[in-house]
C-alpha cells in the first residue's frame, strides 16, 4: 500500500507517511506544492509548484526526497497532473482560469508536450489504469467524457453533474456526485447506474 503524499498547509513542504501518521518523511523544503500524485510504481511523485511569477510548474521527485526535476512547461500553466501507468508520462490540466483550459501529455524522457484533440473544454484529467483512456469534465462540470488513445477522439460518458470521480481496474467508472451518492459506469458504454 503506498504511503499518503500531501503539502503542508502552513509551510507548504511535500511529506509523506503511513495513514495513521508514522514513518514521516520530509520529500522538499521551501517549496510551495499541490496535488501530489504517486506513480502507480509508487517510486516518485508528480506536483505543481509555482514558480517567481505565480505559474505553477511540473515537478517529480523520489518517493525519498532529493531534489525535484522541473519540467519546462513554460508556456502553459499545468495543474493536476496524472500519471499514465507506463511512468513515462503525465497527464494534466492545462489551465487558465476558466476561461481556456486543456488536457496534454508530458513525455518527461524528451519533455515534449502533446495536446489531447479536442480537449479544449475539458478539465481534472483522470487516467485510467491500463492507460487506455483520459476521463475528463467538461468546464461547466455537467458531462464527463472519456478520451480513447488508440482511437484518439472523446466520447461523452456521462451526462448530468459530475463531482468527484475516478478510473478503477474493471474498466469502470465510480462518480461521487455527494457521499451519499454513488455511481458505476461500464468504460467504454454511457450507460450509469447507482452502485449499491
Amino acid at each position: 500500500m503506498f504511503p499518503i503524499a500531501y503539502g503542508d498547509v502552513q509551510t507548504g513542504n511535500l511529506w509523506r507517511s503511513r495513514a495513521d501518521g508514522s514513518e514521516k518523511l520530509q520529500l522538499s523544503a521551501q517549496f510551495v506544492v499541490s496535488l501530489p500524485r504517486w506513480s502507480l510504481d509508487g517510486t516518485r511523485l508528480a506536483f505543481t509548484m509555482s514558480d517567481a511569477e505565480n505559474r505553477d510548474q511540473l515537478y517529480v521527485i523520489s518517493r525519498d526526497g532529493g531534489t525535484p526535476q522541473r519540467f519546462d512547461v513554460s508556456e502553459f500553466d499545468p495543474i493536476r497532473p496524472t500519471w499514465l501507468p507506463e511512468g513515462n508520462s503525465i497527464v494534466l490540466q492545462d489551465s487558465n482560469g476558466t476561461k481556456s483550459v486543456s488536457v496534454k501529455v508530458v513525455d518527461l524522457s524528451s519533455s515534449k508536450v502533446t495536446i489531447l484533440p479536442g480537449s479544449g473544454n475539458a478539465m481534472f484529467p483522470v487516467c485510467s489504469p491500463d492507460g487506455h483512456y483520459v476521463s475528463a469534465s467538461t468546464i461547466d462540470g455537467q458531462k464527463l467524457m472519456l478520451f480513447d488513445f488508440q482511437k484518439q477522439q472523446w466520447s461523452d460518458l456521462v451526462k448530468m453533474n459530475v463531482g468527484i470521480y475516478r478510473l478503477v481496474q474493471r474498466r469502470q467508472i465510480h462518480l461521487f456526485r455527494h457521499r451519499l451518492e454513488r455511481r458505476s459506469c461500464p468504460i467504454p458504454h454511457s450507460s450509469c447506474r447507482p452502485k449499491t
